[in-house]
């Protein structure tokens, strides 16, 4: 009998040495057989948070793109935004929470409010300190928008610790 087995390994494991405990047992033999394979996860160190954060945010031109240092768009152009949300704590093997967004005009008028934006809810059994959630959005500036600087603000609203935190970022309609 042959046999494979295949694994994802979650982008939040820290970096250093695993292993995998596999354990057979043949019944028509009444034979055990136990192996420990070990792989390496090369990855850079992760900051533990302190709390709810949003880190790594970055606006860019294209889906997991670059980030844009100077973050100006035309109207009709697509703003893609992605960030981690790390700190969120588990309850029951679970997170409980949603990320909000809002988008304000130059005058400060609501111009999109998102309050469901994304579900940060999942289920997990592997969280080591540095369990984060990916997140990542889109927004199309429609034609003929105004030009002038908006701003992009997101929260992150955790129903287990009762907390929020939010980020705010800038872009300019050019």
């Amino acid at each position: 009998m042959n046999g494979t087995l295949g694994l994802n390994v979650p982008s939040f494991a820290p970096p250093g040495s695993y292993k995998i405990v596999t354990k057979v047992h043949d019944e028509v033999n009444n034979a055990d057989l136990e192996m420990t394979p070990a792989f390496q996860v090369d990855a850079p160190a992760v900051a533990v948070p302190h709390g709810l954060e949003i880190r790594h945010f970055q606006f860019s031109r294209s889906d997991d793109g670059p980030p844009e240092s100077d973050p100006g768009f035309e109207s009709g152009a697509t703003v893609y935004m992605s960030c981690n949300v790390f700190g969120l704590p588990f309850q029951n093997d679970r997170t409980s929470a949603r990320m909000s967004r809002k988008v304000l005009g130059p005058e400060g008028n609501v111009l999109l409010d998102a309050p469901d934006f994304v579900d940060l809810s999942e289920s997990s059994y592997y969280r080591p300190a540095t369990y984060r959630v990916h997140v990542r959005g889109q927004l199309t500036i429609p034609s003929g928008m105004k030009k002038g600087i908006y701003t992009d603000q997101y929260s992150v609203i955790d129903n287990v610790s009762n907390q929020t935190i939010t980020h705010e970022a800038k872009f300019e309609v050019r």
